[in-house]
């Protein structure tokens, strides 16, 4: 059986990765209209993964007996003055969401909740990853500077 203060801990990453599907689906769609394919290909991912991890989050919840709760999520807004606006962006959600992770962490631990502790360090790493990838991206784009050649670059590798 899954704690109050657990499954409420749960269901706000729950929404917290939501609300990340739903900022990387917003940047996907703005570097597809800017044409920047690569990058929106990229982003798309990135929501796939954070959509995932929801049900993930939701999937383990329910199965300890608990509630999802359906939290409005917050808009994405969609307004960036660049690729690079975009990745600091998301490197700044994904350090947010990895400090999240790591106070569930904590949570689990202090309440004696093996189980919970279990399947968050799977999310642990899984957080350090995406953080690690979008960091490394924005580190790419901040190297090309303002060459267009370097952006358009990044932007085919990210295909």
């Amino acid at each position: 059986m899954i704690t109050a203060e657990i499954q409420k801990a749960l269901n706000q990453q729950i929404n917290d990765d939501y609300c990340s599907w739903y900022f990387y689906r917003s940047a996907a769609a703005h570097c597809r209209e800017v044409k920047l394919h690569g990058f929106s290909k990229w982003l798309r991912r990135r929501s796939e993964n954070k959509l995932r991890q929801a049900d993930r989050l939701s999937d383990f919840v329910l199965e300890r007996g608990g509630h999802v709760e359906a939290i409005p999520i917050n808009s994405a807004n969609g307004h960036w003055d660049s690729p690079l606006g975009i990745l600091d962006a998301a490197l700044e959600r994904e350090r947010r969401l990895g400090h999240s992770v790591a106070r569930l962490m904590d949570l689990s631990m202090r309440q004696g909740d093996h189980a919970a502790h279990d399947f968050l360090e799977r999310v642990v790493s899984d957080q350090v990853e995406a953080e690690a990838k979008v960091e490394t991206v924005r580190d790419r784009l901040k190297m090309v500077a303002d060459a267009p050649a370097g952006l358009f670059m990044v932007d085919r590798d990210l295909a």
